[in-house]
């Protein structure tokens, strides 16, 4: 009796040790699995945000002063902002793209992303017209920057194959230059669906989306302030894909023009909130 007894209590022993290891290796199993998949995920084609606009795009946010760090994870910036005498921006220097970075960072931890910039200051909708006009670059823009649209087109970055990457969101925010002539308000509409149609088919996307930082400097000094401003909302009106942030309340520089430190972070933070309601879609 004794005999048996300990012949099913060392069976019982035997199904319990079983019983562990194999349960261990399920555990190393999804482990393994899990691995599989986050290394999938890192070999994934980073999704590629296009920043453009003259000044306000550029930005001239202090780094320092808003203590903002040097990188975020994931996340590759590529900068080719210019002043009006196409020197490049400070490195200290920002413009929305810190708020839509960390935008970016917070909502998709795990994907990785390239943001690319390229704006120049006081530029005007002429100098990034495709099919430029010389007389009114000349009047009413600057023939020394050159075709803003082709040169934008141009710095796209290459993805891991080798090959110009395809954009996955647009933002704007232009229009205060525009916004000293009124034949440039009249024809900002016009001017900015052309621009968009052609970037879309150069970078192979029809389906892009745009989201616009509605421009609001003093209608004292930029009499077809209201012209662009209207044209910029009827954009995200009547283009597909295309819509607007507002920029009311964001701080300024004393010019009542500029963005500062605190007002850029601002216009990030809602070019990034628009931003990843759009790419969670």
């Amino acid at each position: 009796m004794k005999s048996k007894i300990q012949k099913i209590s060392f069976f019982a022993v035997a199904i319990l040790i079983f019983s562990v290891l194999a349960c261990k290796d399920s555990k190393n199993r999804v482990k393994e699995n899990k691995n599989v998949e986050v290394e999938a995920e890192s070999n994934q084609e980073p999704k590629l945000i296009v920043l453009a606009g003259q000044s306000n795009m550029v930005g001239v946010g202090n780094r320092t002063e808003g203590k903002l760090p040097s990188e975020l994870p994931k996340i590759t910036y590529v900068n080719h902002g210019k002043s009006s005498s196409l020197k490049p921006a400070g490195t200290n220097s920002f413009g929305p793209d810190w708020g839509v970075m960390k935008a970016l960072s917070s909502s998709f931890p795990n994907e990785e992303f390239i943001v690319y910039k390229y704006a120049v200051g006081g530029s005007s909708l002429y100098d990034w017209w495709p099919e430029q006009d010389a007389d009114r670059v000349s009047e009413m823009g600057h023939p020394k920057f050159g075709n803003l649209h082709d040169s934008l087109v141009k710095y796209i970055p290459k993805g891991k194959d080798g090959k110009t990457m395809i954009p996955d969101a647009f933002l704007w925010i232009q229009g205060e230059t525009d916004a000293r002539f009124s034949q440039a308000g009249e024809e900002y509409f016009s001017g900015f669906s052309d621009l968009i149609s052609s970037f879309k088919k150069s970078s192979k996307n029809d389906q892009l989306p745009v989201i616009i930082g509605q421009i609001n400097p003093p209608t004292e000094r930029y009499p077809a302030a209201v012209a662009v401003m209207e044209a910029q909302q009827r954009a995200a009106t009547e283009l597909p894909n295309t819509y607007m942030i507002t920029t009311e309340g964001i701080a300024k520089r004393d010019d009542n023009l500029h963005y500062n430190t605190e007002g850029q972070i601002e216009l990030g933070r809602r070019f990034g909130e628009k931003l990843v309601e759009l790419l969670k879609k």
